[in-house]
């Protein structure tokens, strides 16, 4: 479970004084197993919440755009442990950190392409945040099926 820093204790005791009213109420721990799923449904609302954030700061900022945008620079930015990003991650995006920033990149890069078609690609690939322009090429023709020269001449 992903919480901020500072909150665990509180969260911890919380759930402690829910599981200890849980038992007392039933002996078959039905109110336990309820009480367990809405803790839990919360704190996937927060996990959501904050991924959702998280992803409008990093868009609205373009912070993406920086290549030495980071594992640190992310786990800084959220105030969680690496371990929790990337169940965050995995479970909202679907991938890991590396994959999600470059797709936010490659996103950029197709909408650069278009906006100014005479932009050399190695002037794409680094004003997207890239760089290396062949990993660039690799990822953009791996997640397209084009590689960016055709994109572009094709646009």
């Amino acid at each position: 479970t992903l919480v901020r820093p500072g909150l665990q204790n509180q969260k911890d005791s919380h759930r402690t004084a829910v599981m200890a009213y849980s038992r007392d109420r039933s002996q078959s721990g039905i109110y336990s197993d309820i009480m367990t799923e809405i803790y839990s449904y919360l704190t996937e609302e927060r996990e959501k919440e904050l991924f959702d954030k998280t992803h409008q700061i990093i868009m609205d900022r373009k912070l993406f755009l920086d290549p030495k945008f980071s594992r640190e620079t992310y786990l800084k930015l959220v105030g969680l442990n690496k371990n929790q990003v990337a169940k965050l991650l995995q479970k909202y995006a679907g991938t890991n950190l590396i994959r999600y920033i470059n797709g936010m990149r490659l996103d950029y890069s197709l909408k650069l392409m278009e906006m100014h078609p005479e932009y050399p690609i190695k002037a794409i690939s680094a004003d997207s945040g890239f760089n290396n322009t062949r990993t660039f090429y690799r990822l953009f023709s791996a997640r397209f099926g084009i590689a960016p020269s055709e994109y572009k001449r094709k646009s």
